[in-house]
């Protein structure tokens, strides 16, 4: 403290100070610095990392859309409110045509899922998906002629299962 009132140190000392100063790195600062170092490292790996796999995901499910509106081309037109002609043995739904025969058996199948892990199934491609792979491990009736809309119906000539009841 310097002579001068006030309380605060002379120039001269804060000088001789910083002259006696000696700067030392202790050990464990730079083990810390090292290991910081490769936290750090670790991080920005991991980062991009994730950010690649985003970026991946993000180009497959673009690739997806692109497929899904390509196909979507191919589909049926939307049925229009155009007059209809008179016949009663054909249908035109959203997605495929169906010619009635007179005299023939026809059923139509309502599926239903139900709750999956307590939430319900609202997602077309999962439904799509699930549908498929039911019809793949219980294979139809040879016989069977049928057609769906992977959603929620199965429309057939006769019975799709020879082994279920008659109804």
């Amino acid at each position: 403290m310097s002579e001068r009132g006030g309380g605060q140190p002379s120039v001269a000392s804060v000088t001789q100070s910083m002259q006696n100063l000696q700067v030392r790195v202790l050990t464990g600062s730079q083990a810390k610095d090292e290991a910081t170092k490769k936290q750090d490292k670790e991080k920005r790996t991991a980062a991009r990392k994730a950010k690649e796999m985003a970026d991946k995901k993000r180009a497959e499910r673009q690739q997806n859309y692109d497929k899904w509106d390509k196909a979507s081309l191919n589909l049926a037109a939307y049925y229009s409110d155009r007059p209809v002609v008179n016949d009663p043995n054909r249908v035109k739904a959203n997605f495929f045509e169906i010619s009635f025969q007179p005299g023939r058996e026809y059923r139509e199948y309502r599926i239903e899922l139900g709750h999956i892990d307590n939430e319900e199934p609202s997602n077309k491609e999962f439904r799509r998906r699930f549908i498929t792979i039911f019809l793949a491990r219980n294979p139809l009736s040879t016989s069977a002629i049928w057609a769906s809309d992977y959603c929620s119906t199965i429309i057939s000539m006769g019975k799709l299962y020879s082994t279920i009841g008659s109804h």
